[in-house]
C-alpha cells in the first residue's frame, strides 16, 4: 500500500527535559491502566461509551497522562494509529505540549464520518444532563483539548478540525508528521537507545516507526443499518438526512432502543436538532431531574463492572421504571404541558419507535427521558404512542408509490403500512482486529471534561 506523507518535522533532541521516572508513573497511574494494550501501547477506540465527546476526552488525558509519566517526551515521540476524533486530539495535544508525534491512517482522510453529517447536531454537556453543567454547550478542558468543541453540527465541527490538523501539519518546523494510506498492522514494545522502554508500529507497505508511546485509535466498529432477511439497510447515523424537514402526513419508522435511535426519533417528532434549547424550553421539574441523576448514577456504576456479555436487564428495568415516575412529575406541571402539545402541534409527522426489548437501553438519560416524556403525553391524550416496546420489523419492501410498505412482529406494534422513512439503528459491530489483547474492562466512567 502506497503512503502519503505529510510534514515531516524532527523530533528536537532535548535529554535535559526527560522525566527521572520514566515509566514509573505509567505502572500506578489508573486511567493509563484501563487503557492499557502493552507496555506502551494504550487504546482509545474499542472501547465505551464512544461518544464525539469521549473520543476527545480519550485522546487528551491519555496525552496529559503519557507526559505526566515519562513516557512521551520531547526526545520520545508519541505514534498514534488511526485519525478519528481521539487519534487527531492526541497527536495535536502532544504537538502542542512539544512531543513530536506521527499520526498513521488507513484511509486517505480524516474524520469524514463526521465532515458529511450537516444534520447531526452535537453538544458535548447537553447528554450529561441532569448534571448541573450540561447547558454550558462546551467542553470544559483547562486548555488541555487541542481542538474548538463548542455546541454545532458535526460537518462544521469537523472542518474545523480537519483545518487545525492541517495547519498544524503545514506549519514551518511542525513536530507533526501524518501518513495516509498507511494502516498500522503491527505494534511490539521495544528498547530504546536510551536503554528505556518504548513501542514500536509497522505500517502495511511502509515500515516501522518507533516511539515512546502508542495511542491505538482506529476505527473499530460497523454501524448494523439492515433489516435482516428484507434486503433493507437504512441511512447511517452520521449520513445526511431530512428527518427534521418532514411535515404533517409523514409517517417516520425507527428500530432500536438506545441513543442513536432515541435521538433520531425525537429529532423527527419535534423538528429540532438540538436538544438543548428543548430542554430550557420544557425547564423540568427539579424533583423529576433529581430522580434521572440518581437513577442513572446507579447503572452507570453497575455497568462499568458487568462482566464481558453480563447482562444490563437489571440496570434498564430500574432505569425505565424510575424514569416513568419522573415523567410523571414532570407532566404533572402545566407549563411542561403546553410546551409539549406547542412542540408535537400540527405539522409534525407520527413517529413510531419498535424495539424487542420491554425497556430502553440507551446510555444517555436525555435520551431515555424525553423518548418516555414524549410517548407517555401521547398515550394520555389519547394519540398514537410513539414507543411500541417489543415489536420488531417483520419486512421492508419498496412502496409502489414512495417510501416503503413495513410489516411488523409483536402484538403491540404499529399498524402495518407505508413509511415515508425507515430509520435503523442495531448499534454496530466489531469489525478492526485489536492488535493486542484488549483492556479487560472496556467500558468506563469517563470524567465529564479534563481537569
Amino acid at each position: 500500500m502506497s503512503s502519503r506523507r505529510s510534514s515531516a518535522g524532527a523530533a528536537p533532541a532535548d535529554k535535559g527535559r526527560r522525566a527521572q521516572r520514566i515509566g514509573l508513573a505509567g505502572v500506578t497511574d489508573p486511567y493509563l491502566q484501563a487503557h492499557r494494550l502493552a507496555e506502551r501501547a494504550y487504546l482509545a477506540s474499542h472501547l465505551t461509551p464512544i461518544s464525539l465527546r469521549d473520543q476527545v476526552l480519550r485522546g487528551a488525558t491519555l496525552v496529559a497522562r503519557l507526559l505526566q509519566s515519562g513516557e512521551i517526551a520531547p526526545d520520545r515521540p508519541l505514534l498514534v494509529a488511526g485519525a478519528g476524533a481521539a487519534g487527531v486530539t492526541a497527536a495535536l495535544a502532544a504537538v502542542r505540549a512539544g512531543v513530536p508525534a506521527m499520526l498513521f491512517e488507513a484511509s486517505n482522510d480524516s474524520l469524514a464520518l463526521q465532515r458529511f453529517a450537516g444534520s447531526r447536531f452535537i453538544d458535548p454537556a447537553v447528554y450529561d444532563w441532569p448534571v448541573d453543567h450540561w447547558g454550558s454547550r462546551l467542553l470544559r478542558h483547562g486548555g488541555s483539548v487541542p481542538l474548538p468543541f463548542a455546541a454545532d453540527y458535526a460537518s462544521r465541527l469537523a472542518s474545523q478540525w480537519m483545518a487545525t490538523l492541517q495547519a498544524q501539519a503545514a506549519a514551518p518546523a511542525t513536530l507533526l508528521t501524518c501518513y495516509w494510506g498507511a494502516a498500522a498492522i503491527g505494534i511490539a514494545t521495544i528498547q530504546l537507545p536510551d536503554t528505556t522502554l518504548g513501542t514500536r508500529v509497522v505500517l502495511d507497505g511502509v515500515g516501522s516507526f518507533e516511539g515512546g508511546a502508542l495511542i491505538w485509535a482506529t476505527g473499530d466498529k460497523q454501524e448494523d443499518t439492515a433489516i435482516a432477511g428484507s434486503g433493507f439497510t437504512g441511512r447511517p447515523f452520521w449520513g445526511p438526512d431530512d428527518l427534521t424537514m418532514l411535515g404533517a402526513g409523514a409517517r417516520v419508522l425507527v428500530s432500536g432502543a438506545g441513543d442513536g435511535a432515541l435521538q433520531d426519533a425525537l429529532r423527527a417528532l419535534t423538528g429540532r436538532d438540538d436538544m438543548g434549547y428543548l430542554l430550557r424550553d420544557l425547564d423540568i421539574d427539579p424533583a423529576a431531574a433529581a430522580l434521572v441523576q440518581s437513577a442513572e448514577d446507579r447503572a452507570h456504576r453497575i455497568r462499568v463492572w458487568l462482566p464481558a456479555g453480563g447482562s444490563r436487564a437489571n440496570c434498564f428495568r430500574e432505569l425505565d421504571d424510575v424514569h416513568r415516575d419522573a415523567v410523571n412529575i414532570a407532566l404533572a406541571a402545566p407549563r411542561l404541558r403546553t410546551t409539549v402539545d406547542a412542540t408535537l402541534a400540527a405539522g409534525r409527522p407520527m413517529v413510531c419507535v419498535v424495539h424487542r426489548q420491554p425497556w430502553l437501553t440507551a446510555y444517555y438519560g436525555l435520551n431515555r427521558f424525553l423518548a418516555l416524556l414524549f410517548d407517555r403525553f401521547l398515550r394520555n391524550a389519547g394519540r398514537d404512542p410513539l414507543l411500541y416496546p417489543g415489536a420488531t420489523i417483520a419486512g421492508v419492501t419498496a412502496s409502489a408509490a414512495s417510501g416503503w410498505d413495513v410489516s411488523f412482529n409483536g402484538t403491540a406494534a404499529p399498524p402495518a403500512g407505508r413509511f415515508d422513512r425507515v430509520v435503523v439503528r442495531h448499534g454496530y459491530k466489531d469489525m478492526a482486529p485489536i492488535p493486542l489483547p484488549a483492556p479487560l474492562i472496556r467500558n468506563h466512567l469517563l470524567p465529564y471534561h479534563c481537569p
